[in-house]
């Protein structure tokens, strides 16, 4: 079996700290400045949708080849994500009772119900209108992705196991990439037609980003054979990348980012899957050492936009010290989520699951396995849960939510 050691948690954190750092830029309205204009210009080269989602893809593949049943992958799920989410909703109501959006009328209003309905199951992407005031129009719009999250839990099963029952790997593989043809293809199509509200619910569908979960998932399925390129090799693919950005994105302007609609820009979100893998199995003590098992990242990703929102309410934009803010009470709104309710409902895990069940056994014939075959084993260092959140950060430019 893939070994849990490695830098995941840090990498995810990294990129929750990318989004944070540019929707509150963006919408805390922060001055450009030279050193700002050559920070973001990184950060837009390390994009948070796509890691997100490539991460997702190679651990969420694991959890569920890991898991004896559809049964008790779904468990997992559930006990890792929706309690910390939940959490964030109580505090999302608090802040708009607060400043004046849940009174007496708000609470009769059949869309409100409908709202916190959405909110406590798996479509957190709606907003109604008469929340549309607070903040910079949705009181938690980055919250999207956890719908097309959601959306890959349920297809994995299909995929991974219905699909397996059918054809044998090989096919099931290629048939897993037709899919990620066809859903780059609805990307595309995504970003370059009308804003229409076909589109925005395309936008909060599983369909157009399936392609970068898809990468992950064909990372597991062949590691084995794409380990040995990548162990201990981080500095040359960082070079490689940086290299890539700066010529063909920089220099020659073929394409802005590696997260839009061309093949140029499909080609260097390939590169980043090999750098993304390569500094998360390269010195995997790293994360170990930095973060010492605390994973903030979904508390900061789920918590941020109320940060912004509120610094908003209250007038505090136009200034860089209160981006910093930002960044810095996202961060603490994220341990706190981390100690006080995620790390306890992943001790819960064992009472709602079976010992047996925890193991993470690995099926004799190895059919639940993308690739056919047992997986090599990992590096050595930090131990990341394969049933970490992976909510797949937003961050489309300064964009906070796709359907309001």
């Amino acid at each position: 079996m893939i070994s849990r050691t490695n830098n995941f948690d840090l990498i995810r954190l990294l990129a929750a700290l990318q989004v944070v750092v540019l929707h509150g830029q963006g919408h805390l309205r922060v001055p450009p400045t030279p050193w700002f204009d050559g920070l973001r210009q990184v950060m837009v080269y390390f994009p948070g949708v796509p890691v997100f989602f490539l991460i997702s893809g190679f651990l969420i593949a694991m959890s569920y080849d890991n898991s004896p049943d559809a049964g008790t992958f779904f468990r997992k799920r559930l006990l890792r994500i929706y309690p910390g989410l939940w959490a964030s909703l109580l505090v999302t109501l608090g802040l708009l009772a607060l400043f004046g959006f849940l009174g007496g009328a708000a609470l009769g209003r059949p869309s409100f119900w409908a709202w916190v309905l959405g909110q406590v199951s798996f479509v957190q992407f709606y907003t109604p209108d008469f929340l549309r005031g607070f903040g910079v129009g949705t009181p938690n719009g980055s919250l999207w992705t956890i719908t097309v999250e959601l959306q890959f839990y349920l297809a994995v099963p299909l995929l991974l196991g219905g699909l397996g029952a059918l054809v044998g790997p090989a096919v099931r593989n290629l048939v897993l990439t037709g899919l990620g043809v066809a859903s780059w293809l609805a990307f595309v199509h995504l970003e370059t037609s009308p804003d229409t509200f076909a589109n925005k619910l395309l936008g909060v569908s599983l369909l157009p980003y399936f392609f970068n979960f898809l990468a992950g998932i064909l990372f597991y399925a062949y590691f084995p054979r794409l380990y040995p390129l990548i162990r201990g090799k981080c500095g040359w693919w960082l070079a490689g990348y940086a290299a890539c950005m700066a010529v063909f994105s920089g220099r020659l302007q073929l394409f802005g980012e590696p997260f839009e609609p061309s093949l140029y820009a499909l080609a260097a979100l390939v590169l980043l899957a090999f750098t993304v893998f390569s500094v998360a199995f390269s010195f995997p003590t790293l994360s170990e050492k930095l973060l010492r098992g605390v994973d903030v990242s979904y508390g900061v990703y789920i918590y941020h936009m109320l940060v912004v929102n509120t610094l908003v309410e209250v007038g505090w934009t136009g200034r860089v010290s209160y981006w910093i803010l930002a960044i810095l009470a996202s961060l603490t709104l994220g341990y706190l989520s981390w100690t006080y309710v995620e790390k306890r409902f992943i001790r819960l895990k064992k009472k709602f699951i079976p010992a047996h069940e925890t193991t993470h056994p690995v099926p004799p014939d190895r059919r639940n396995h993308p690739g056919g075959s047992t997986p090599a084993a990992g590096a050595e260092g930090t131990r990341t849960d394969p049933d970490a959140p992976d909510a797949g950060v937003a961050g489309h430019g300064a964009d906070a939510g796709r359907v309001r």
